[in-house]
C-alpha cells in the first residue's frame, strides 16, 4: 500500500467517524401481559457527543413507543409518549426503568411468556440502528 492509499483510507475514516458512534445496551428485560408489555434497559453512550434515541421498533407489537411515567399531585401514575426521543448524554447513560422512562409495546402479536426473547431495533440519531435481544422476565421486580 502506498502513501496515497493510506492517506485516502485515513481521510475516509475521519470523515465517516461520527457514523461509527456506538451505544451500549445492558441489563435489558421485558415484562408483559397478553395485550401489552414494557422493556427496561440501560443505554450507555461512551462517545464524546450526546446521542438521542429517536424510536424503537419490534415485530412482537403493533405499536412500540418511548414512554415516561410520572406521578401527579394526587399520587396517580400516568404514562405519556416521549415523541421527541430521549437524549443519551455524552460519556453517560440513561436508565429505562420501571416507574420512569421505558419502551412500551402495545398490541402484542403473542402473549409475553417468561423466557421468551424479543428482538428490538433502537434507532439513534448518531449511532443509527442498534438491534438488541431482550428476555422476558415477568417475575423481575427491578
Amino acid at each position: 500500500m502506498n502513501k496515497l492509499h493510506l492517506l485516502f483510507i485515513t481521510a475516509l475514516i475521519l470523515i465517516a467517524g461520527p457514523t461509527f458512534a456506538q451505544v451500549q445496551i445492558s441489563d435489558a428485560y421485558a415484562r408483559g401481559t397478553a395485550a401489552s408489555g414494557a422493556v427496561f434497559l440501560i443505554v450507555t453512550n461512551p462517545d464524546a457527543t450526546d446521542d438521542k434515541l429517536l424510536s424503537v421498533t419490534s415485530t412482537v407489537a403493533q405499536m412500540t413507543q418511548l414512554h415516561t411515567s410520572t406521578m401527579d399531585a394526587n399520587g396517580v401514575m400516568t404514562m405519556s409518549e416521549l415523541s421527541d426521543g430521549v437524549v443519551i448524554p455524552a460519556a453517560g447513560s440513561h436508565d429505562f426503568a420501571r416507574g420512569g422512562d421505558h419502551i412500551m409495546l402495545m398490541g402484542l402479536t403473542d402473549p409475553m411468556k417468561d423466557g421468551d426473547t424479543l428482538r428490538l431495533t433502537l434507532m439513534f440519531e448518531r449511532a443509527g440502528a442498534v438491534e438488541v435481544d431482550v428476555m422476558v422476565d415477568n417475575k423481575r421486580l427491578k
